[in-house]
């Protein structure tokens, strides 16, 4: 059984299987628990849902922000949340650290992240399979890939490889 490495996570080319710690009956036990609170969740807050869209439709710009993610074996997928910022807040591309970015908040979006209401719209991602409420946080390539390189200079260091850690 030979492992490849694709987008720097691990899995079973035979079997197609991630290794990690869940078997298959609790993997399926816990994509029909993100299925039914996901689907009951978007049901019983489309009506706040549809008001906060509203109100974004009235502030010139898309209701919904998408920022691509890192999943399950690796697989890039789509995040969804609702706008909160101005719509050229980062033009350049550029994420902004937590403080320059609060000055870019609408004041809607400033209520929306508040009171974490801006991540409603994930509630899709879950019923879509791409995250779970469990699990976890997906995150952006860049922050990823990171992470990545410092679990490998961490593996360095301890076999002693001191000089290709840094």
């Amino acid at each position: 059984m030979q492992n490849y490495k694709i987008n720097r996570y691990t899995y079973n080319q035979r079997d197609n299987e991630h290794f990690d710690a869940m078997n298959k009956s609790q993997r399926f036990v816990k994509r029909t628990f993100d299925v039914i609170f996901s689907f009951i969740g978007l049901l019983l807050l489309s009506p706040l849902m549809l008001i906060f869209a509203l109100v974004l439709l009235f502030d010139d710009g898309p209701i919904i922000f998408k920022q691509e993610r890192i999943g399950y074996k690796g697989k890039p997928f789509n995040i969804y949340k609702f706008r909160t910022m101005h719509v050229n807040a980062e033009a350049d591309g550029i994420p902004r650290l937590e403080q320059e970015r609060n000055r870019h908040l609408t004041p809607f979006g400033r209520f929306l992240r508040a009171h974490h209401l801006d991540e409603l719209p994930q509630l899709w991602n879950v019923l879509k399979g791409d995250m779970s409420f469990v699990g976890p946080r997906p995150e952006c390539p860049a922050i990823a890939d990171d992470y990545c390189n410092m679990i490998v200079a961490l593996e360095l260091r301890k076999a002693g490889n001191l000089k290709e850690a840094l």
